[in-house]
């Protein structure tokens, strides 16, 4: 059942969002569903993610704002398992500990901020700093081969976009990586993907 409070939340967090956008943080509303939102994060300067373009999800309970979204990254970070529920206080994971005061914005950079750190959890992975620079130099050239991320940010740009697209190659995913053709940076990350 569709829940007209929810939708009713949803619109005016959109509006808010787009009204004063929190840094490093863009959104998207699926069109066919408000449940979907898609998130572009932006790697933070002195950061091991700065020049990245992280896109992802967050999937919306019909009883929004009283549960919580599953979030999901879908750009390769080094830190959070691709297309995987994330296991975050702010998620549907961790029901107990959500507040439905929070907002889009609230569990957007709340998210950006794990990220950040080091902490383990469900649905992270680790690695070195320097396999984080690598997928953070390669994350537009990912992201402009799904058709989900096209979809919802048509008009993101990146300096040097073009040159991430063409050094991305071929449409394949980290788990496709040919060991013998990678630097020691790009072999402990597929080492570590299996």
């Amino acid at each position: 059942m569709v829940s007209r409070n929810a939708i009713s939340r949803l619109n005016k967090e959109l509006a808010a969002i787009n009204l004063d956008p929190p840094p490093y943080i863009s959104v998207a509303v699926d069109e066919r569903n408000i449940y979907v939102w898609h998130y572009l994060l932006e790697g933070p300067p002195d950061s091991p993610y700065e020049g990245g373009w992280y896109h992802g999800y967050l999937h919306f309970p019909e009883d929004y704002p009283f549960s919580p979204p599953e979030i999901r990254m879908l750009t390769p970070t080094g830190r959070f398992q691709t297309n995987f529920p994330l296991c975050l206080s702010i998620s549907s994971y961790h029901p107990e500990t959500w507040n439905p005061a929070w907002s889009v914005g609230t569990i957007l950079t709340g998210l950006l901020s794990f990220m950040l750190e080091s902490i383990p959890t469900y649905g992270c992975i680790e690695t070195s700093d320097d396999v984080k620079r690598q997928y953070a130099s390669q994350s537009m050239g990912y992201n402009l081969r799904e058709p989900a991320f096209v979809t919802h940010f048509p008009d993101a740009k990146a300096p040097g976009q073009a040159a991430a697209a063409s050094e991305a190659g071929p449409e394949t995913g980290a788990e496709d990586l040919d060991p013998s053709d990678l630097s020691d940076v790009e072999e402990e990350l597929a080492m570590l993907l299996g």
